[in-house]
C-alpha cells in the first residue's frame, strides 16, 4: 500500500484504503466530491482509530 504526505502527515490516500480501511470508506466519503475529508484521512493509517471517531 502506497502512503502520501499531507501537510508532513503521513496518509494513505482514500483510492488505496482496502481491507478495515476499504470496509470503512462509504461511512466516510464526502459525497459531494468523491473523496474523504483530510481531517478523517488523518486516521487511515489507524482505522481503529477512524472507527472510533466515526462513533462519536
Amino acid at each position: 500500500m502506497k502512503r502520501c504526505t499531507m501537510a508532513r502527515i503521513t496518509v494513505i490516500p482514500d483510492d488505496d484504503w482496502d481491507g478495515d480501511l476499504g470496509e470503512l470508506y462509504p461511512r466516510v466519503v464526502d459525497r459531494s466530491y468523491g473523496r474523504v475529508d483530510h481531517i478523517l484521512a488523518i486516521h487511515s493509517l489507524s482505522p481503529r482509530s477512524m472507527a472510533a471517531h466515526q462513533s462519536l
